[in-house]
This record gives structure tokens, sequence and C-alpha cells, in this order.
């Protein structure tokens, strides 16, 4: 091993381990780490919020000036948190956290996402939302999903930001036709005045739901909830009609009473009889609250069994067949709030009670009664909600009863009458519900005169009452 001499060279183990080499080493990268510290400052920066300049690091040293938010700084030096600055003629000290950059971030590299080929995609066309809606509407495509607005009111405007120009304003219960719904917080309505809009999310029920659009059979963008979803909707235009048919169980029955005292003066009779429904609505939308309606129905009952039942008391008794028919047609206007419709209605109403034969063992004569009715309406229409409800009621305003010549029961007779019913339907599908019906019928005569089918009797009155019960299928369309 060789032996160093105190005197010897200073060198230790050749020219890269002399001490004034590793000096120089040290020094060149404390050079190089300034040099790019300065670089990292050479560009000018800004005060970021209003803030004061001070003689010396830390919160409690002496002032030099302040320097309101965005004020153009150069600095000089870094001394942990602190940097020192020149701004003009005043060199001072400020925090790091109080300054940034001037120069901008550079923009992100472009991100590529690939697009699956094994499904379809659907893209939507960007650019000015007029642009958007006349695509739309070239393409007559349609929706079927809509929401009600559950805000006081909504604005619906031009484009999904805040701050665009208001196309319309829609109130609360209006419900929207949504023809977009890719965006986060805006969705692409349309309105009943035709309207292509944007409306915040926030404004609509579910409009805070994750909603992704598809296309449904006709075309148009909904989203796959609304392709299955049987949830009664409102029309697409402003037309919108229904069919529905029913069969069911019907109770009839007459309340007989005279100042006579023979056998058929005064009797109390009841039956049975299996009963058909249909009927047909055409609605029209004037505005968003005002409706015009047409409407017609017809119901036909056959007596189950044997028919009435009659024991009389001076005569043999018997079994009295009978059917009946009933016909409605009215017009109404009606005003939506909500989820309700109101409606005014008038109409004609027609319906026969006909024995199967005249010669019967009660004289029951065949009988028709007519008039004009008047009445109204109600629908109870949810939005989300696979069911709805209607409520009707008609007054006989002017009408009459005629019966079998031979068989009148007075000279002269004067008719009443009213029928309330309710119905409820269930969607089953987007145009197709499930519909369950009580209608409740009650119709008074009075008479005056000779009767001829009972001699002696002066003066008559007959209540009549009937009952249904239905269920049937309702299409919309």
């Amino acid at each position: 091993m060789p032996i160093v001499s105190p005197d010897a060279d200073d060198h230790w183990c050749g020219e890269c381990t002399r001490p004034s080499a590793v000096v120089r080493r040290v020094v060149l990268s404390v050079l190089m780490l300034c040099i790019a510290s300065a670089s990292a400052f050479a560009d000018p920066w800004k005060t970021t919020i209003d803030v004061v300049l001070r003689k010396k690091p830390g919160e409690k040293q002496a002032a030099i000036a302040k320097l309101p938010a965005g004020t153009v700084v150069v600095i000089e030096q870094e001394e942990g948190r602190w940097l020192r600055v020149r701004v003009g003629k005043k060199v001072g000290y400020l925090t790091r956290t109080t300054v940034a950059d001037t120069q901008p971030a550079p923009p992100p590299p472009p991100v590529t996402i690939p697009i699956p080929t094994t499904e379809p995609v659907v893209v939507k066309v960007t650019g000015p939302s007029n642009a958007w809606s006349a695509d739309r509407r070239a393409a007559k495509t349609t929706t079927g999903l809509f929401l009600a607005v559950k805000a006081a009111t909504a604005d619906l405007v031009a484009e999904p930001r805040a701050g665009a120009a208001k196309m319309a304003v829609v109130k609360r219960g209006e419900r929207l036709a949504v023809l977009d719904a890719a965006d986060p917080a805006w969705l692409h309505v349309r309105d009943d005045e035709g309207h292509d809009a944007w409306v915040a999310r926030q404004d609509v029920d579910n409009g805070t739901a994750g909603v992704a659009i598809g296309a449904d059979e006709t075309g148009g963008a909904i989203t796959g909830r609304a392709a299955t979803d049987p949830v009664r909707r409102l029309p697409r235009g402003k037309i919108a009609s229904r069919v529905a048919a029913g069969i069911g169980y019907r109770s009839f029955g007459m309340d007989f009473t005279s100042d006579g005292t023979a056998g058929l003066a005064n009797y109390l009779v009841s039956a049975d009889a299996l009963a058909a429904n249909t009927e047909g609505d055409v609605t029209l939308a004037i505005t968003p609250r005002i409706r015009l309606g047409l409407d017609g129905r017809v119901q036909v009952s056959t007596s189950a069994g044997s028919g009435i039942q009659y024991f009389g008391p001076s005569k043999t008794g018997g079994e009295i067949p009978f059917s009946t028919f009933a016909a409605d047609v009215g017009a109404r206007v009606g005003i939506v709030r909500r989820v309700f419709e109101l409606s005014a209605r008038g109409g004609f109403h027609y319906d026969t009670f006909l024995t199967r034969r005249v010669e019967n063992a009660g004289r029951l004569p065949r009988e028709q009664l007519l008039g004009l009715t008047l009445g109204a309406r109600a629908e109870i229409v949810p939005p989300t909600s696979r069911v709805s409800v209607g409520v009707r009621l008609d007054v006989l305003a002017l009408g009459s009863r005629d019966q079998t010549p031979g068989l009148e029961d007075g000279a002269s007779s004067s008719a009443g009458a009213v029928w309330a019913g309710a119905t409820m339907r269930i969607a089953l599908r987007r145009h197709l519900s499930l519909v369950s019906a009580y209608d409740f019928g009650r119709a008074s005569t009075s008479w005056s005169g000779m009767s001829i089918r009972e001699p002696g009797v002066t003066k008559a009155h007959r209540v009549d009452s009937s009952q249904i019960v239905q269920v049937g299928i309702s299409a919309e369309l």
C-alpha cells in the first residue's frame, strides 16, 4: 500500500479526485440551478389579489406600497415562501401565493376517444340552436319523453348557457317534449307553442336525473326509459284522439207510484243486464292552457237470464226480457291547470228501453228519452304516473220521454235525468291503457192526465236507476 507523505503533492487517487475539481462541480451545479430559477421568473408576473409590498420578508415588516390585483411585477429572487420583486423603481417582498405567471399555460394535448363499432352511435350536431331545431323539424322527428315544469316559471332560451336569449316563459305544470338530453345542465325541449329551445334541468321534474339519449321507433330522440315506460304522455301535437271499448255488468230498476190502486198503479221492479260500451274523443289545443274537445259514446245492454221478473196482483206474473241503447255526443271547452283539465260540456242524449214483446206480463211500454244536456268533465293526469283519472257529470236540461202508443202512463209528461261516472286508466304501453269505469244514472218522469195503460190513474211518477261497472281497453293516438 502506498504511503502518502504530508509534504507530498495533494493527489488522492488521480486528477478526478482533486478537491479543486469537486469544488468546481458543486459551483457549476449551483449556478445551473440559479439560472433555471431565474429563467422561471424571467417573465413578468401579476398579483392575483390586493397585496402589501413589504421592505423585508415577513408579515410584520414595514410596508412599502399597496399593489392592487393585476399589478405587473418582476421577480428578482426567491427566498423560501417570499419573493423579492421589483415594481417600477420600488423593490420589496411578496409571498408566492399572491402572484401568478402572465404567460398562458400550453393547451392540453387532444384526446382521442375510440367509438365502438358494434353499436349504433347517436351523433349530436353542434352549432347554433336554431340550426339544430331546423334539422329536427325537417326530419319530422318526435319524442316520447315529456317532463313537467316544477318551478313557478321557467325560461326557454336559445342556447344552453346562462344569459342566452329568452324565447318563451313556461309556468309550473306545463309539459315539455324532450328533444335532446346530452347536456348535464340543460335539456333541449319543445313546448306546445312549437318553440325549440333549452331549459335548465333544475326547473323541470326529473331534471336532475341522468338521461341518455337514444332513438324510438319513430326516429325521434328519447331516453331509454321513455322507450319502454308506459307513463301517460301529453299529445305530440295540437290534436289528440282516443278510442275505448269495454264490457261489464248493469243493474236496472224502476220505482213506479201513482194515485191509482189497481195492480199496475204501483210497482217496483229490478233486473240485471250485460253491458257493452264504446266511445271516442278528439281534443284540440288552442293554447297551452285552453283546449276544445268533441266526444261520443254508445252504451248497449241486454237482460241477463230471463229479464224482469214481474208478479202482478191481478194478472199472471211473468218474465219481461229487455234491452237498452243509449248514445251521447257533445262538445266541451277546457282549461289546463298543472295536472288538471277542467271542462264545461254541452251535448245531446238519446236512450231507449225496449221490451222484446209489447204484450208482456207487466204491460211495460217501449220508451225513449231524449234531450239536451249540460255537464262538466275533469281529468287528472300526473305527468310521471301510469294512472290517470277522469270524472264526468251531465244533467238533462231540456228533454221528453215517449212511450209505446196505447201504453202511455199519462196524457203528458216531464222528464229529468242526471248521469255521473268515473274512469281510471292504467297505462300498459305508450299508446295503450287498461280502463275501468263506473257509471250511475237516475231519471225521473212525471205524468199527468188519464193513463191508458192503467185506467183510473191520473197522476204518476217513476224513478229509473242504473249502475254500470265495466273494464276495457283505451288506445290514445
